[in-house]
C-alpha cells in the first residue's frame, strides 16, 4: 500500500480522534450516561425486591421502562455525534490533498485507519495525562491489564453500582437482625494505629472482612469470589506503600468499604477543600446492610471493617447497626502529627511520579495525605490556609486537635476510644481489654502482642505541644479503653 495512503489515514484519525474526544468532553455523554444506570438500578431493585408488592411493581415498572427508554435514546444520540463527529471530520480531511469525501469514506471501511484511531485515541487518553507536568515514570505495581481492571471497575460509579446491583441480584448474603451481627468498625484519624487494630482483631479468627483480594469489584465480594474461584493467587508479604513496616497480602485485610459510601451516596460529603458530614437517607442504610450482608456470606463471621472514612458517618452506622462496636485508635498528638506530616511529604511525591496512584486512592476514598489530600471538616478551622502550610508540623497538630475535639464533645457515647500507645506498651493487657469491649475470648488475640513495637518518640521539648492539644489528649486517655483510673 501506497505509504501516502497510511500517511493520510493517519491523519485523518488523528484530526477524527481530536473532534470525538472534543465531543466527548463537551456534551453529557457520561452525564446521560450515569442518569440511565441510575433508572436501570433502580428498576432492577423494585424487579428482585421482596419487599414490593406485585402490585405496585406494576405501577412503577412501566416508568421505569419509559425512563429506560428515553435514557437509551439519548445515550445512542450523542454517542452517534460522537462517532459521526470522527467520521466526518475523517473523510473531510483529503480534501486538501485531492482525495473525495467518498474516497476516505470508504477508507473507513479498511483496517489501517482504524487502527491508527485507536493509537491516536491511547495517546489522548493515557499517555498525555501522565506527560503533562514532566511527571516521573509510573511507580506502581500495577501491571497494564489490572490498571484497566481498576479503571473499568473501580475508575466508573455506574460500574459500581451495576456491580452492586447485579451481586445482589445473582449472589445475594442474608442480613441478619442488627442486634445478631455485633459488626466492628475501626475508625480514627490515619496514622493512629488503625490498621495494626485492625490486623489484631482479624488474626483471632473471629472476624471478616474485605481484604486485597476482594479488589476490584468490591461492591460484589461474593460475585467476585465464584468468578475467580479456584484462580486464587499467592504472593508474599510485602510492605505497604506506607513504609511503616506493616507488610500485606492478597489476603490481608483493608478499607475497601469506602468504596460502598461512594458510590451509593454519589460522593456528595466530598468537597474541592474537605470531607464534610452528611445525613445518609434509610435506602442507603438497607443497601449497607445488605452490603455488609455480602461481605459475611461465605464465613458466616461477624464483620470488621476498617474505615477512617466512618468517622464522618458514625450516625448511620448506628442506625444500621445499633449493637456494633465503633473503635477510635488515638495518639500522642505530637508523634501522630509527625507521622501524618512524613505520610503527606511522601505520597506527595508518589503521587507526581505515578499518576495512577493517586487515582487509586481517588477510587477508594482515601484522602489521608498526598497530592488529593482532603481534611475531615468537623471544624472549618481544620482547612490548611494553602497547600504549603499542609506541610507544616503546626497544621497537623492543629488538624489533630480539631477532630477529636468534635469526637470527645459530640460522639463519646457512640465510640470506644483506644489509647495506640498504651497499647504498644502493654499490648497483652491492651489486648485483653480490647476482647472484652468486641466481645470476644481474649486467648486468640494474645499472641499478636508479639508484633507489637514501641512507635517513634519525638522531642517535647524541641516542640512544645498547644495547650489545646495536651488539653484533649489527657481528656482522651481518661476515657481511653485502658484508662487507670
Amino acid at each position: 500500500m501506497a505509504t501516502s495512503v497510511l500517511l493520510l489515514d493517519a491523519l485523518g484519525a488523528a484530526l477524527g480522534i481530536a473532534v470525538a474526544t472534543y465531543l466527548y468532553r463537551r456534551l453529557p455523554f457520561m452525564a446521560t450516561l450515569y442518569a440511565f444506570q441510575r433508572t436501570l438500578s433502580h428498576a432492577l431493585r423494585v424487579v428482585v425486591s421482596r419487599r414490593i408488592s406485585d402490585h405496585w411493581k406494576e405501577i412503577v415498572l412501566p416508568r421505569y421502562s419509559l425512563n429506560i427508554l428515553i435514557g437509551s435514546l439519548r445515550f445512542t444520540f450523542f454517542l452517534m455525534l460522537i462517532l459521526g463527529g470522527f467520521a466526518l471530520t475523517f473523510s473531510l480531511a483529503g480534501l486538501p490533498f485531492g482525495v473525495s469525501f467518498e474516497a476516505m469514506s470508504e477508507r473507513l471501511l479498511e483496517w489501517q485507519p482504524n487502527l491508527f484511531a485507536l493509537a491516536f485515541g491511547i495517546v489522548l487518553m493515557v499517555v498525555l495525562p501522565r506527560l503533562r507536568g514532566n511527571r516521573k515514570p509510573a511507580q506502581s505495581e500495577y501491571g497494564p491489564l489490572d490498571r484497566l481492571l481498576h479503571h473499568m471497575l473501580l475508575g466508573s460509579r455506574a460500574m459500581r453500582q451495576i456491580a452492586f446491583d447485579v451481586g445482589q441480584a445473582i449472589a445475594p448474603g442474608k442480613p441478619d437482625e442488627p442486634a445478631q451481627q455485633q459488626p466492628v468498625y475501626v475508625a480514627g484519624l490515619a496514622r493512629a494505629g488503625t490498621t495494626i487494630v485492625l490486623e489484631a482483631l482479624y488474626s483471632s479468627g473471629v472476624f471478616t472482612s474485605l481484604t486485597y483480594r476482594d479488589m476490584p469489584l468490591v461492591m460484589a465480594p461474593r460475585l467476585w469470589a465464584k468468578l475467580t474461584a479456584g484462580q486464587h493467587k499467592n504472593a508474599e508479604l510485602r510492605e505497604r506503600a506506607h513504609h511503616d513496616r506493616l507488610k500485606v497480602g492478597f489476603d490481608s485485610p483493608e478499607a475497601f468499604e469506602e468504596v460502598f459510601w461512594l458510590t451509593m451516596t454519589e460522593a456528595d460529603y466530598i468537597g474541592d477543600d474537605g470531607l464534610t458530614p452528611r445525613r445518609i437517607d434509610a435506602e442507603v442504610i438497607a443497601d449497607y446492610r445488605r452490603y455488609v450482608a455480602s461481605v459475611r456470606a461465605a464465613s458466616g463471621r461477624r464483620y470488621l471493617a476498617k474505615n477512617n472514612n466512618n468517622l464522618l458517618r458514625l450516625d448511620a452506622i448506628r442506625a444500621a447497626f445499633p449493637e456494633g462496636v465503633i473503635l477510635v485508635p488515638f495518639r500522642d498528638p505530637l508523634d501522630h502529627a509527625h507521622s501524618l506530616l512524613r505520610q503527606h511529604r511522601q505520597f506527595i511525591d508518589l503521587h507526581a511520579g505515578d499518576a495512577f496512584a493517586l487515582k487509586y486512592m481517588n477510587w477508594l476514598g482515601h484522602h489521608e495525605f498526598g497530592a488529593g489530600f482532603k481534611p475531615i471538616l468537623f471544624d472549618p478551622a481544620s482547612r490548611p490556609v494553602d497547600a504549603g502550610e499542609a506541610l507544616t508540623l503546626a497544621y497537623w497538630l492543629r488538624y489533630w486537635t480539631h477532630v477529636h475535639r468534635h469526637l470527645l464533645d459530640h460522639h463519646l457515647d457512640q465510640i470506644v476510644l483506644f489509647d495506640y500507645d498504651s497499647f504498644c506498651a502493654q499490648p497483652e493487657d491492651s489486648l485483653r481489654r480490647l476482647a472484652g469491649a468486641v466481645h470476644i475470648d481474649p486467648a486468640p488475640l494474645l499472641p499478636f502482642a508479639a508484633r507489637v513495637h514501641a512507635p517513634a518518640r519525638h522531642d517535647r521539648k524541641a516542640t512544645p505541644l498547644p495547650p489545646e492539644a495536651l488539653a484533649v489528649h489527657a481528656e482522651l486517655r481518661a476515657h481511653a479503653l485502658q484508662r487507670t483510673h
